[in-house]
Protein backbone atom coordinates (compact mmCIF):
# COMPACT_ATOMS: atom_id res chain seq x y z
CA UNK A 1 0.00 0.00 0.00
CA UNK A 2 2.77 2.27 0.76
CA UNK A 3 4.77 1.69 -2.37
CA UNK A 4 1.27 2.38 -4.38
CA UNK A 5 0.92 5.58 -2.06
CA UNK A 6 3.97 6.80 -3.24
CA UNK A 7 3.46 5.85 -6.40
CA UNK A 8 0.33 7.67 -7.13
CA UNK A 9 1.53 11.35 -6.39
CA UNK A 10 4.41 10.94 -9.23
CA UNK A 11 1.67 9.54 -11.45
CA UNK A 12 -0.24 12.63 -10.98
CA UNK A 13 2.65 15.29 -10.38
CA UNK A 14 3.31 13.79 -14.29
CA UNK A 15 -0.23 14.51 -15.96
CA UNK A 16 0.28 18.20 -14.18
CA UNK A 17 3.74 18.73 -15.48
CA UNK A 18 2.47 16.82 -19.22
CA UNK A 19 -0.35 19.71 -18.83
CA UNK A 20 1.63 22.13 -18.03
CA UNK A 21 4.13 21.57 -20.81
CA UNK A 22 1.54 21.19 -23.26
CA UNK A 23 0.16 24.71 -22.10
CA UNK A 24 3.53 26.16 -22.29
CA UNK A 25 3.43 25.06 -25.51
CA UNK A 26 0.04 25.93 -26.88
CA UNK A 27 0.70 29.26 -25.12
CA UNK A 28 3.97 29.81 -27.36
CA UNK A 29 2.60 28.47 -30.37
CA UNK A 30 -0.11 30.69 -30.15
CA UNK A 31 2.11 34.08 -29.65
CA UNK A 32 4.09 33.03 -32.66
CA UNK A 33 0.84 32.48 -34.77
CA UNK A 34 0.02 35.78 -33.42
CA UNK A 35 2.12 38.48 -34.10
CA UNK A 36 1.46 36.91 -38.19
CA UNK A 37 -1.85 37.13 -38.27
CA UNK A 38 -2.00 40.73 -36.90
CA UNK A 39 0.85 41.80 -38.89
CA UNK A 40 -1.08 40.69 -42.22
CA UNK A 41 -4.52 42.04 -41.02
CA UNK A 42 -2.47 45.40 -40.44
CA UNK A 43 -1.13 45.13 -43.91
CA UNK A 44 -4.49 44.73 -45.14
CA UNK A 45 -5.47 47.37 -42.91
CA UNK A 46 -3.30 50.17 -43.92
CA UNK A 47 -3.74 49.56 -47.86
CA UNK A 48 -7.62 50.05 -47.24
CA UNK A 49 -6.89 52.92 -45.05
CA UNK A 50 -4.90 54.62 -47.96
CA UNK A 51 -7.09 53.47 -50.69
CA UNK A 52 -10.04 55.33 -48.86
CA UNK A 53 -7.87 58.37 -48.57
CA UNK A 54 -6.66 58.54 -52.08
CA UNK A 55 -10.81 58.07 -52.85
CA UNK A 56 -11.70 60.82 -50.83
CA UNK A 57 -9.23 63.21 -51.74
CA UNK A 58 -9.47 62.68 -55.36
CA UNK A 59 -12.43 61.11 -56.03
CA UNK A 60 -15.39 63.80 -55.71
CA UNK A 61 -15.46 64.45 -59.57
CA UNK A 62 -18.76 62.89 -61.61
CA UNK A 63 -16.83 61.80 -64.59
CA UNK A 64 -15.05 58.80 -65.32
CA UNK A 65 -12.44 60.71 -67.68
CA UNK A 66 -10.77 63.16 -64.72
CA UNK A 67 -6.83 62.15 -64.62
CA UNK A 68 -7.66 62.44 -60.50
CA UNK A 69 -10.70 59.65 -61.08
CA UNK A 70 -8.00 57.96 -62.86
CA UNK A 71 -5.35 58.07 -60.03
CA UNK A 72 -7.72 56.12 -58.09
CA UNK A 73 -8.32 53.58 -59.90
CA UNK A 74 -5.32 52.68 -60.66
CA UNK A 75 -4.23 52.36 -57.05
CA UNK A 76 -7.76 50.40 -56.78
CA UNK A 77 -6.60 47.99 -59.52
CA UNK A 78 -3.26 47.32 -57.85
CA UNK A 79 -5.33 46.81 -54.43
CA UNK A 80 -8.27 44.13 -56.05
CA UNK A 81 -5.59 42.20 -58.00
CA UNK A 82 -3.86 41.68 -54.21
CA UNK A 83 -6.98 41.53 -52.12
CA UNK A 84 -8.27 38.96 -54.01
CA UNK A 85 -5.09 36.98 -54.06
CA UNK A 86 -5.38 36.70 -50.14
CA UNK A 87 -8.52 35.95 -49.85
CA UNK A 88 -9.95 33.18 -47.88
CA UNK A 89 -13.44 32.23 -49.25
CA UNK A 90 -13.83 29.29 -46.60
CA UNK A 91 -13.51 31.75 -43.61
CA UNK A 92 -15.72 34.27 -44.57
CA UNK A 93 -19.41 34.30 -42.63
CA UNK A 94 -22.50 33.95 -44.91
CA UNK A 95 -23.16 37.72 -45.12
CA UNK A 96 -19.63 38.87 -46.41
CA UNK A 97 -20.13 35.97 -49.16
CA UNK A 98 -23.58 36.81 -50.58
CA UNK A 99 -22.21 40.69 -50.52
CA UNK A 100 -19.01 39.56 -52.52
CA UNK A 101 -21.50 37.94 -55.02
CA UNK A 102 -23.37 40.59 -55.62
CA UNK A 103 -20.41 42.52 -56.39
CA UNK A 104 -19.16 40.20 -58.50
CA UNK A 105 -22.74 40.22 -60.43
CA UNK A 106 -22.08 44.35 -60.48
CA UNK A 107 -18.82 44.15 -62.14
CA UNK A 108 -20.35 41.72 -64.74
CA UNK A 109 -22.82 43.90 -66.26
CA UNK A 110 -20.53 46.21 -67.40
CA UNK A 111 -17.89 43.20 -69.14
CA UNK A 112 -21.20 41.51 -70.38
CA UNK A 113 -21.75 44.69 -72.43
CA UNK A 114 -18.18 45.24 -73.71
CA UNK A 115 -17.88 41.50 -75.32
CA UNK A 116 -18.36 41.35 -79.26
CA UNK A 117 -20.80 39.73 -80.04
CA UNK A 118 -22.43 39.33 -84.18
CA UNK A 119 -24.18 42.53 -85.34
CA UNK A 120 -27.13 39.88 -86.92
CA UNK A 121 -27.56 38.98 -83.63
CA UNK A 122 -27.49 42.51 -81.90
CA UNK A 123 -30.05 43.74 -84.39
CA UNK A 124 -32.90 41.62 -82.49
CA UNK A 125 -32.35 43.53 -78.89
CA UNK A 126 -34.76 46.36 -78.41
CA UNK A 127 -33.22 49.88 -79.97
CA UNK A 128 -30.89 48.26 -82.12
CA UNK A 129 -32.46 47.70 -85.81
CA UNK A 130 -33.43 51.02 -86.23
CA UNK A 131 -29.84 52.54 -85.39
CA UNK A 132 -28.07 49.94 -88.15
CA UNK A 133 -31.12 50.88 -91.03
CA UNK A 134 -30.01 54.43 -89.83
CA UNK A 135 -26.24 53.98 -90.46
CA UNK A 136 -26.93 51.63 -93.43
CA UNK A 137 -29.13 54.66 -95.08
CA UNK A 138 -25.97 56.87 -94.16
CA UNK A 139 -23.81 54.92 -96.21
CA UNK A 140 -22.00 53.85 -93.07
CA UNK A 141 -20.60 50.03 -93.20
CA UNK A 142 -22.16 47.94 -90.73
CA UNK A 143 -19.52 46.02 -88.97
CA UNK A 144 -19.90 42.48 -88.03
CA UNK A 145 -19.25 42.52 -84.67
CA UNK A 146 -20.37 44.96 -81.94
CA UNK A 147 -20.37 45.48 -78.85
CA UNK A 148 -23.78 45.47 -76.53
CA UNK A 149 -23.02 48.82 -75.12
CA UNK A 150 -24.35 51.40 -77.59
CA UNK A 151 -21.06 53.97 -75.85
CA UNK A 152 -18.35 51.30 -75.64
CA UNK A 153 -16.15 53.89 -74.18
CA UNK A 154 -18.65 55.12 -71.74
CA UNK A 155 -19.51 51.28 -70.74
CA UNK A 156 -15.57 50.82 -69.88
CA UNK A 157 -15.63 53.98 -68.17
CA UNK A 158 -18.15 53.06 -65.79
CA UNK A 159 -16.21 49.76 -65.59
CA UNK A 160 -13.15 51.72 -64.40
CA UNK A 161 -15.13 53.66 -61.66
CA UNK A 162 -15.95 50.44 -59.82
CA UNK A 163 -12.33 49.47 -59.35
CA UNK A 164 -12.39 51.64 -56.43
CA UNK A 165 -15.25 50.35 -54.10
CA UNK A 166 -14.61 46.88 -55.49
CA UNK A 167 -11.43 46.69 -54.25
CA UNK A 168 -12.72 48.51 -50.80
CA UNK A 169 -14.73 45.86 -51.02
CA UNK A 170 -12.14 42.87 -51.19
CA UNK A 171 -10.04 44.67 -48.83
CA UNK A 172 -12.52 45.46 -46.07
CA UNK A 173 -14.25 42.10 -45.68
CA UNK A 174 -10.92 40.58 -44.56
CA UNK A 175 -10.59 43.39 -41.53
CA UNK A 176 -12.08 42.99 -37.89
CA UNK A 177 -14.45 45.25 -36.85
CA UNK A 178 -12.34 47.87 -34.77
CA UNK A 179 -10.66 48.43 -38.79
CA UNK A 180 -13.76 48.90 -39.98
CA UNK A 181 -14.45 51.37 -37.13
CA UNK A 182 -11.18 53.22 -38.00
CA UNK A 183 -12.18 53.75 -41.45
CA UNK A 184 -15.63 55.11 -40.40
CA UNK A 185 -13.41 57.76 -38.21
CA UNK A 186 -11.05 58.65 -41.16
CA UNK A 187 -14.22 59.38 -42.65
CA UNK A 188 -15.50 61.82 -39.93
CA UNK A 189 -12.53 63.66 -39.61
CA UNK A 190 -12.56 63.92 -43.72
CA UNK A 191 -15.61 65.32 -43.48
CA UNK A 192 -14.67 67.80 -41.11
CA UNK A 193 -12.15 68.99 -43.25
CA UNK A 194 -14.67 69.29 -45.89
CA UNK A 195 -17.00 72.03 -43.78
CA UNK A 196 -13.83 74.01 -42.97
CA UNK A 197 -13.41 74.47 -47.28
CA UNK A 198 -16.40 74.87 -47.85
CA UNK A 199 -16.93 77.50 -45.08
CA UNK A 200 -13.14 79.27 -46.78
CA UNK A 201 -15.29 79.10 -50.44
CA UNK A 202 -18.14 80.85 -49.17
CA UNK A 203 -15.88 83.37 -47.67
CA UNK A 204 -14.03 83.97 -50.61
CA UNK A 205 -16.58 83.55 -53.05
CA UNK A 206 -17.69 82.38 -56.71
CA UNK A 207 -14.07 82.91 -57.71
CA UNK A 208 -12.74 81.31 -54.99
CA UNK A 209 -9.81 79.17 -55.98
CA UNK A 210 -10.13 76.14 -53.54
CA UNK A 211 -12.47 74.78 -55.53
CA UNK A 212 -10.96 71.79 -57.39
CA UNK A 213 -13.21 70.80 -60.57
CA UNK A 214 -14.94 72.88 -62.82
CA UNK A 215 -18.08 73.70 -63.88
CA UNK A 216 -19.15 73.63 -60.15
CA UNK A 217 -21.37 75.43 -57.47
CA UNK A 218 -19.84 78.53 -57.34
CA UNK A 219 -22.69 80.05 -55.15
CA UNK A 220 -22.60 77.20 -52.58
CA UNK A 221 -19.99 75.04 -50.46
CA UNK A 222 -18.70 72.09 -52.36
CA UNK A 223 -15.65 71.00 -50.30
CA UNK A 224 -13.46 68.34 -52.28
CA UNK A 225 -16.44 67.58 -54.36
CA UNK A 226 -17.77 69.22 -57.83
CA UNK A 227 -21.44 69.22 -56.82
CA UNK A 228 -23.09 70.20 -53.47
CA UNK A 229 -25.03 67.62 -52.97
CA UNK A 230 -22.27 65.34 -53.43
CA UNK A 231 -21.07 67.20 -50.94
CA UNK A 232 -23.90 67.33 -48.48
CA UNK A 233 -24.33 63.91 -48.40
CA UNK A 234 -21.02 63.05 -47.56
CA UNK A 235 -22.27 65.30 -44.16
CA UNK A 236 -25.27 63.47 -43.88
CA UNK A 237 -23.24 60.25 -44.33
CA UNK A 238 -20.95 61.75 -41.39
CA UNK A 239 -24.21 62.34 -39.32
CA UNK A 240 -24.87 58.97 -38.62
CA UNK A 241 -21.69 57.69 -37.98
CA UNK A 242 -21.33 60.33 -35.43
CA UNK A 243 -25.08 59.47 -33.91
CA UNK A 244 -24.36 55.56 -34.07
CA UNK A 245 -21.04 56.79 -32.12
CA UNK A 246 -22.71 58.45 -29.31
CA UNK A 247 -25.06 55.48 -29.08
CA UNK A 248 -22.78 52.60 -28.93
CA UNK A 249 -20.65 54.89 -26.52
CA UNK A 250 -23.92 54.76 -24.48
CA UNK A 251 -22.35 50.54 -23.58
CA UNK A 252 -19.22 51.76 -22.39
CA UNK A 253 -18.87 52.77 -18.54
CA UNK A 254 -16.30 55.65 -18.75
CA UNK A 255 -15.68 58.02 -15.69
CA UNK A 256 -17.50 61.00 -14.89
CA UNK A 257 -14.70 63.76 -16.67
CA UNK A 258 -14.04 61.07 -19.63
CA UNK A 259 -17.82 61.16 -20.40
CA UNK A 260 -18.64 64.58 -20.04
CA UNK A 261 -15.51 65.86 -22.67
CA UNK A 262 -16.63 62.78 -24.74
CA UNK A 263 -20.29 63.93 -25.15
CA UNK A 264 -18.86 67.15 -25.99
CA UNK A 265 -16.91 66.52 -28.71
CA UNK A 266 -20.15 64.54 -30.65
CA UNK A 267 -21.86 67.88 -29.68
CA UNK A 268 -19.27 69.79 -32.01
CA UNK A 269 -18.78 67.12 -34.54
CA UNK A 270 -22.97 66.80 -34.78
CA UNK A 271 -22.75 71.01 -34.72
CA UNK A 272 -20.09 70.71 -37.69
CA UNK A 273 -21.83 68.58 -39.94
CA UNK A 274 -25.68 70.02 -39.57
CA UNK A 275 -24.18 73.35 -39.82
CA UNK A 276 -21.99 72.19 -43.20
CA UNK A 277 -25.37 70.81 -44.61
CA UNK A 278 -27.31 73.53 -44.15
CA UNK A 279 -24.41 75.86 -45.84
CA UNK A 280 -24.12 73.36 -48.81
CA UNK A 281 -28.02 74.67 -49.73
CA UNK A 282 -28.94 70.88 -50.68
CA UNK A 283 -32.50 70.46 -50.23
CA UNK A 284 -32.32 66.98 -50.44
CA UNK A 285 -29.53 66.71 -47.85
CA UNK A 286 -31.29 68.76 -45.25
CA UNK A 287 -34.64 66.45 -45.25
CA UNK A 288 -32.76 63.68 -44.75
CA UNK A 289 -30.44 64.63 -42.13
CA UNK A 290 -34.00 65.53 -40.10
CA UNK A 291 -35.06 61.86 -41.07
CA UNK A 292 -32.07 60.46 -39.86
CA UNK A 293 -32.19 62.31 -37.13
CA UNK A 294 -35.73 61.23 -36.02
CA UNK A 295 -34.61 57.42 -36.64
CA UNK A 296 -31.85 57.99 -34.12
CA UNK A 297 -34.19 59.16 -31.11
CA UNK A 298 -36.88 56.72 -32.27
CA UNK A 299 -34.06 53.92 -31.79
CA UNK A 300 -32.47 55.54 -28.55
CA UNK A 301 -36.31 55.75 -27.24
CA UNK A 302 -36.31 51.54 -27.82
CA UNK A 303 -33.15 50.98 -26.22
CA UNK A 304 -34.69 53.48 -23.09
CA UNK A 305 -36.76 50.34 -22.38
CA UNK A 306 -33.87 47.90 -22.10
CA UNK A 307 -32.37 50.13 -19.30
CA UNK A 308 -30.06 51.98 -21.18
CA UNK A 309 -31.19 55.48 -21.94
CA UNK A 310 -28.74 57.42 -24.68
CA UNK A 311 -31.79 59.68 -25.46
CA UNK A 312 -31.00 62.40 -23.74
CA UNK A 313 -27.48 62.61 -24.65
CA UNK A 314 -28.83 62.04 -28.13
CA UNK A 315 -31.84 64.77 -27.87
CA UNK A 316 -28.68 67.34 -26.16
CA UNK A 317 -26.45 66.46 -29.23
CA UNK A 318 -29.83 67.22 -32.07
CA UNK A 319 -31.02 70.18 -30.45
CA UNK A 320 -27.62 72.33 -30.02
CA UNK A 321 -26.43 71.20 -33.61
CA UNK A 322 -29.70 72.24 -34.86
CA UNK A 323 -29.77 75.29 -33.14
CA UNK A 324 -26.09 76.36 -34.71
CA UNK A 325 -27.40 74.89 -38.13
CA UNK A 326 -30.35 77.28 -37.41
CA UNK A 327 -28.37 80.19 -36.57
CA UNK A 328 -26.12 80.67 -39.29
CA UNK A 329 -27.59 78.18 -42.29
CA UNK A 330 -31.00 78.87 -42.08
CA UNK A 331 -31.07 81.59 -44.47
CA UNK A 332 -29.04 79.51 -46.90
CA UNK A 333 -31.25 76.45 -47.02
CA UNK A 334 -34.37 78.55 -47.42
CA UNK A 335 -33.39 80.69 -50.25
CA UNK A 336 -32.68 76.90 -51.76
CA UNK A 337 -36.39 75.91 -50.87
CA UNK A 338 -37.49 78.93 -52.79
CA UNK A 339 -36.35 78.32 -56.08
CA UNK A 340 -37.28 76.85 -58.56
CA UNK A 341 -34.89 76.38 -61.27
CA UNK A 342 -34.15 72.80 -60.45
CA UNK A 343 -37.59 71.53 -61.16
CA UNK A 344 -35.86 70.76 -64.50
CA UNK A 345 -34.97 67.45 -63.55
CA UNK A 346 -38.19 66.81 -62.93
CA UNK A 347 -39.71 67.75 -66.13
CA UNK A 348 -37.32 65.52 -68.02
CA UNK A 349 -38.51 62.41 -66.27
CA UNK A 350 -40.72 61.50 -69.00
CA UNK A 351 -38.32 61.48 -71.75
CA UNK A 352 -35.88 59.63 -69.51
CA UNK A 353 -38.86 56.96 -69.15
CA UNK A 354 -39.48 57.24 -72.73
CA UNK A 355 -35.79 56.06 -73.40
CA UNK A 356 -35.89 53.22 -70.51
CA UNK A 357 -39.17 51.99 -72.70
CA UNK A 358 -37.36 51.73 -76.17
CA UNK A 359 -34.04 49.95 -74.57
CA UNK A 360 -36.47 47.67 -72.78
CA UNK A 361 -35.42 44.53 -71.09
CA UNK A 362 -31.84 44.43 -71.81
CA UNK A 363 -30.64 48.61 -71.71
CA UNK A 364 -28.47 50.76 -74.03
CA UNK A 365 -25.36 49.93 -72.19
CA UNK A 366 -23.90 51.00 -68.60
CA UNK A 367 -22.76 54.68 -69.28
CA UNK A 368 -24.35 55.46 -72.30
CA UNK A 369 -27.12 57.89 -71.02
CA UNK A 370 -25.96 61.12 -72.35
CA UNK A 371 -25.65 59.64 -75.45
CA UNK A 372 -29.18 58.28 -75.60
CA UNK A 373 -30.92 61.10 -74.18
CA UNK A 374 -29.35 63.60 -76.52
CA UNK A 375 -31.04 61.24 -79.55
CA UNK A 376 -34.31 61.15 -77.82
CA UNK A 377 -34.62 64.37 -76.29
CA UNK A 378 -37.83 66.37 -77.06
CA UNK A 379 -37.47 69.96 -78.45
CA UNK A 380 -39.13 71.15 -75.59
CA UNK A 381 -36.73 69.62 -73.08
CA UNK A 382 -33.19 70.88 -75.57
CA UNK A 383 -30.71 72.94 -73.53
CA UNK A 384 -27.06 74.75 -74.96
CA UNK A 385 -25.58 72.54 -72.81
CA UNK A 386 -25.45 68.12 -72.26
CA UNK A 387 -28.11 66.74 -70.32
CA UNK A 388 -25.25 64.33 -68.30
CA UNK A 389 -27.23 62.63 -65.75
CA UNK A 390 -31.06 62.05 -65.01
CA UNK A 391 -30.95 62.84 -61.50
CA UNK A 392 -32.48 60.25 -61.02
CA UNK A 393 -30.42 57.24 -60.49
CA UNK A 394 -32.71 54.42 -60.79
CA UNK A 395 -34.19 55.94 -63.83
CA UNK A 396 -30.97 56.07 -65.08
CA UNK A 397 -29.81 52.99 -64.38
CA UNK A 398 -33.24 51.87 -66.28
CA UNK A 399 -31.95 52.85 -69.12
CA UNK A 400 -28.58 51.98 -69.43
CA UNK A 401 -28.81 48.35 -67.87
CA UNK A 402 -32.60 47.01 -68.20
CA UNK A 403 -33.82 44.08 -66.13
CA UNK A 404 -30.59 42.54 -65.59
CA UNK A 405 -30.44 45.88 -63.02
CA UNK A 406 -33.78 45.34 -61.83
CA UNK A 407 -32.96 41.69 -61.02
CA UNK A 408 -29.29 42.42 -59.54
CA UNK A 409 -31.10 45.58 -57.58
CA UNK A 410 -33.75 42.83 -56.09
CA UNK A 411 -30.84 40.89 -54.91
CA UNK A 412 -29.03 43.30 -53.26
CA UNK A 413 -32.71 44.32 -51.33
CA UNK A 414 -33.60 40.57 -50.55
CA UNK A 415 -29.88 40.25 -48.79
CA UNK A 416 -30.50 43.82 -46.95
CA UNK A 417 -34.17 42.42 -45.94
CA UNK A 418 -32.73 38.72 -44.87
CA UNK A 419 -29.90 40.70 -42.10
CA UNK A 420 -32.20 42.97 -41.23
CA UNK A 421 -34.37 40.57 -40.20
CA UNK A 422 -31.89 38.67 -38.10
CA UNK A 423 -30.93 41.94 -36.42
CA UNK A 424 -34.49 42.42 -35.39
CA UNK A 425 -35.01 38.50 -33.93
CA UNK A 426 -32.09 39.49 -32.11
CA UNK A 427 -33.29 42.76 -30.32
CA UNK A 428 -32.62 45.33 -31.77
CA UNK A 429 -30.62 47.30 -29.42
CA UNK A 430 -29.57 44.27 -27.36
CA UNK A 431 -25.59 44.47 -27.65
CA UNK A 432 -23.33 46.78 -28.22
CA UNK A 433 -22.39 45.24 -31.90
CA UNK A 434 -25.91 45.79 -33.24
CA UNK A 435 -25.17 49.84 -33.50
CA UNK A 436 -22.11 49.05 -36.42
CA UNK A 437 -24.77 47.31 -38.33
CA UNK A 438 -27.72 49.54 -37.70
CA UNK A 439 -25.10 52.53 -38.75
CA UNK A 440 -24.50 50.79 -42.16
CA UNK A 441 -28.39 50.14 -42.90
CA UNK A 442 -28.99 53.73 -42.49
CA UNK A 443 -26.62 54.65 -44.31
CA UNK A 444 -27.65 52.40 -47.18
CA UNK A 445 -30.80 53.57 -46.90
CA UNK A 446 -29.54 57.37 -47.00
CA UNK A 447 -27.82 56.96 -49.94
CA UNK A 448 -30.03 54.88 -51.90
CA UNK A 449 -32.93 56.84 -50.94
CA UNK A 450 -30.78 60.50 -52.63
CA UNK A 451 -30.45 58.25 -55.42
CA UNK A 452 -33.68 59.15 -56.75
CA UNK A 453 -33.29 62.78 -56.77
CA UNK A 454 -29.34 63.10 -57.35
CA UNK A 455 -26.47 60.36 -58.80
CA UNK A 456 -24.18 59.93 -55.24
CA UNK A 457 -22.84 56.88 -55.88
CA UNK A 458 -21.09 57.90 -59.29
CA UNK A 459 -18.64 59.61 -57.38
CA UNK A 460 -15.63 57.53 -56.21
CA UNK A 461 -15.90 59.15 -52.72
CA UNK A 462 -19.62 58.23 -52.05
CA UNK A 463 -18.97 54.87 -53.88
CA UNK A 464 -16.76 53.93 -51.27
CA UNK A 465 -18.27 55.00 -48.69
CA UNK A 466 -21.53 53.18 -49.44
CA UNK A 467 -19.16 50.15 -49.58
CA UNK A 468 -18.45 50.56 -46.43
CA UNK A 469 -21.48 50.89 -44.81
CA UNK A 470 -22.28 47.51 -46.49
CA UNK A 471 -19.24 46.36 -44.98
CA UNK A 472 -20.81 47.31 -41.66
CA UNK A 473 -23.85 46.03 -42.12
CA UNK A 474 -22.61 42.71 -43.06
CA UNK A 475 -21.16 41.80 -39.74
CA UNK A 476 -22.02 38.96 -38.37
CA UNK A 477 -23.82 38.88 -34.76
CA UNK A 478 -22.27 36.97 -32.05
CA UNK A 479 -23.74 34.09 -30.62
CA UNK A 480 -24.28 36.17 -27.38
CA UNK A 481 -26.07 38.34 -29.84
CA UNK A 482 -27.95 36.03 -31.86
CA UNK A 483 -29.08 34.24 -28.24
CA UNK A 484 -30.15 37.22 -26.20
CA UNK A 485 -33.72 36.34 -27.03
CA UNK A 486 -33.68 32.86 -27.72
Amino acid sequence: MRSSDTKLPVVHHGHRAARQHHSVRTTRSDAAARPSTTQAETVVGSLTILLLVIALLFGGGTSNYLISDLFVQLLAAVLLVYGVNRLRWQKLPLSIKQLLLILVAVLAIPILQLIPLPTALLMHLPGRRELWQTHQSLGIQVPMFAQWSLDPNASLAALRAMLPAAAFAVLGCQLQSIWLKRLALIVIVFAVLSVVIGVAQLAQGPASELRPYMPTNTADAVGLFANRNHYAALLVSALILVLGGLMEDGYIARPGVRKALRLCGWILLASIFLLGIALAGSRAAAGLAVGVSAIMVLMAMLQKRDGRNPLTRLALVLAIGGFVAFQYGFLQIVERFGQKGEEYRWAVLPDVLSAASQYAWLGSGLGSFPSVYAALESIDMLTPGRFQHAHNDWAELWVDVGLIFVVVALAFFVWCWKWTRELFNTGLLAQQQHIVRIVGGLLIFVLCLHSLVDYPLRTTTLSVIFTLACLFFAQPLTDAARNARS
